[in-house]
C-alpha cells in the first residue's frame, strides 16, 4: 500500500534538489517534476518546496544541534522539508518522518542514511512549538542582499 502523501514530498525534495544543487529555476523545475502527477498533487509538491525554500534558514537552525556532519543535499533537503512541515505547518511528526525515511530509503545511494533521518526528524517532533517562532525571521542571502542594498 502507498503511503498516503509520498509522492507530494517526493517531488517536493526533487524540486529543492533542482533549485539548490541544479541552480535551475524554480518554475523550470517545477513543471517538469510534477508533470505525472495529479492537480492536488501537484498543487501540494509546490507548496511543500515553496515552503521550505522560504523557511529553509530556520529549519536549518533547528537541525543545528541534531547534524553535525553536513548530509548530501538529497538527505539535508529531506530532512529540511520535513522539519519545515513538523514546526511551520504543525503537521502530524509520525506521518512526515515515515514519508521521509521512505524518500532517503529509496535513493540507492543514501539508504544508509535513512536511519539518521529517522532519529533526527524525531527530536524536531518532540520540541515545542515555541522553539520555530523564537528563531529569528529568514535572512535575505547575502549574495541578494549586498547588491540590493548598495
Amino acid at each position: 500500500m502507498a503511503t498516503p502523501g509520498l509522492a507530494p514530498r517526493q517531488a517536493a525534495v526533487r524540486i529543492l534538489d533542482g533549485v539548490i544543487d541544479g541552480n535551475l529555476l524554480l518554475h523550470e523545475v517545477i513543471s517538469h517534476v510534477v508533470s505525472r502527477l495529479s492537480d492536488e498533487e501537484k498543487a501540494r509538491a509546490a507548496r511543500l518546496a515553496i515552503n521550505t525554500l522560504r523557511w529553509m534558514d530556520r529549519a536549518d537552525r533547528i537541525l543545528g544541534p541534531y547534524v553535525q556532519k553536513k548530509p548530501p543535499t538529497k538527505v539535508l533537503n529531506a530532512l529540511r522539508l520535513g522539519t519545515v512541515e513538523i514546526c511551520h505547518d504543525r503537521a502530524a511528526g509520525h506521518g512526515v518522518v515515515n514519508s521521509a525515511v521512505t524518500i532517503v530509503r529509496n535513493d540507492k545511494d543514501f539508504t544508509r542514511m535513512s536511519g539518521m533521518v529517522n532519529a533526527v526528524l524525531r527530536k524536531v517532533a518532540e520540541l515545542p512549538e515555541e522553539a520555530w517562532d523564537k528563531l529569528p525571521a529568514p535572512q535575505m542571502p547575502k549574495w541578494l542582499r549586498k547588491p540590493l542594498w548598495a
